[in-house]
């Protein structure tokens, strides 16, 4: 073991594990998530857990690592798919409602019945042109529905 605390970190995290080391000869314990560099050069993220304990009547130090990076890839998928669930929330609450809302009141003034033919015929143009639009906007919730059950069935459920 001839590597030091600096070699399995990458080098742009070694002055937060010097302000950590410090942190840890003032305390009696720690838990915190570093990154690690594994042998082969690859990053990974680990919770670090110490306590100073005795043992065999000696001063020790137990040192705990768990490799949780596919949990934080887990949690991170999982807030990328409640985003797209919020943006799905949203055009459904907000961009649906526009065409709905000119639906509603165009078919007020059809039935009101004192239109003559060629107002009849533009508010009917006007409806029409909204239920397309209408139907674009459900086809591209439908859309982002998909991308939310595909990237869901593409994660790995993390292993506890």
């Amino acid at each position: 073991m001839s590597m030091t605390l600096l070699d399995i970190r990458p080098p742009e995290d070694h002055d937060i594990l010097i302000k950590k080391l410090s942190e840890i000869y003032t305390s009696m314990g720690l838990s915190d998530t570093f990154r690690h560099r594994k042998k082969n050069g690859e990053t990974i993220f680990v919770d670090i857990y110490y306590s100073d304990v005795q043992f065999q009547g000696k001063s020790a130090r137990l040192v705990l690592v768990n490799d949780i990076t596919e949990r934080l890839s887990y949690y991170n998928a999982i807030e990328a798919q409640n985003i797209r669930l919020r943006d799905i929330a949203w055009t459904q609450s907000h961009v649906l409602r526009a065409p709905l809302a000119r639906i509603m009141g165009l078919v007020g003034l059809l039935q009101n019945g004192k239109l003559g033919p060629d107002e009849k015929e533009k508010y009917f143009k006007h409806v029409l042109d909204a239920t397309h639009e209408l139907d674009e906007i459900i086809h591209n919730i439908s859309s982002m529905t998909q991308e939310v059950n595909l990237s869901k069935r593409h994660q790995k459920v993390p292993k506890e």
